[in-house]
């Protein structure tokens, strides 16, 4: 008479974790959750490109350095970091939130100026389209905002942003400094094969106007209904 052993009863095998509830990741939190794969991707393509140019010859510009690049890169954050500081809202805030506009110009503006520190002729075209880009953002203030001739007989805001006429006289100096920077730039450190690519950054110009009209209108709403540090200079030059 044969017998027959029972098998154990396999233990039921361990449930896996249900995944996360995507709601959680919509909306801001998307924006946040994104935002350090998005700078470490930058990062590493930045990295990616120095050690091109590090496995070659490196032009003279970036055996030299870029400091006219570097310093169109400082009147970019001199630019946002101005209107932020004094109640007026980040660039892309209105499309992006504060704190994800807040981490895209970090990289961006890192990036930009570890490009022209250590990069070589590589970035020749990217640097050109920063500059482009610098000249539209400083031009459209001019484009967007009453202005009258002043010292050198140079144009200068005489209203923009909700800012406060006080400040004018130091926005007015931050724009013809960034301008100059990224003109100065193009002139001198960007070489004459890849200037054609600051018409790439010069084509941003409408763009800007757009997002700069719809930026103002959004921060005074903000503003009436909201009323926070970042668009407190809105809230005291309302009647």
């Amino acid at each position: 008479m044969k017998t027959y052993m029972m098998k154990p009863a396999r233990a039921p095998k361990k449930l896996l974790a249900p995944p996360p509830d995507d709601r959680a990741a919509r909306g801001p939190l998307k924006l946040l959750v994104m935002r350090p794969v998005a700078i470490e991707a930058a990062v590493r393509a930045i990295d990616h490109l120095i050690a091109a140019d590090d496995r070659g010859a490196k032009s003279t510009s970036a055996r030299n350095g870029r400091p006219l690049t570097v310093a169109a890169a400082a009147g970019t954050a001199a630019h946002h970091g101005f209107e932020l500081a004094n109640g007026v809202g980040l660039v892309f805030q209105p499309e992006l939130g504060l704190p994800a506009a807040a981490a895209l110009w970090t990289a961006q503006l890192v990036g930009w100026a570890a490009l022209a520190n250590r990069a070589g002729a590589r970035a020749d075209a990217a640097l050109a389209l920063f500059d482009g880009a610098s000249l539209a953002g400083a031009a459209v203030h001019f484009l967007l905002w009453p202005w009258r001739t002043g010292p050198l007989r140079l144009p200068v805001l005489s209203e923009a942003e909700g800012l406060s006429p006080r400040l004018l006289p130091a926005y007015n100096t931050i724009l013809w400094a960034w301008a100059a920077a990224a003109a100065a730039s193009l002139v001198w450190e960007i070489p004459r094969g890849s200037r054609r690519w600051a018409l790439v950054g010069l084509g941003s110009l409408p763009g800007f106007a757009v997002s700069a009209r719809h930026h103002f209108r959004w921060i005074k709403e903000q503003a009436a209904v909201d009323p926070a540090w970042w668009n407190r200079g809105v809230v005291e030059r309302a009647p």
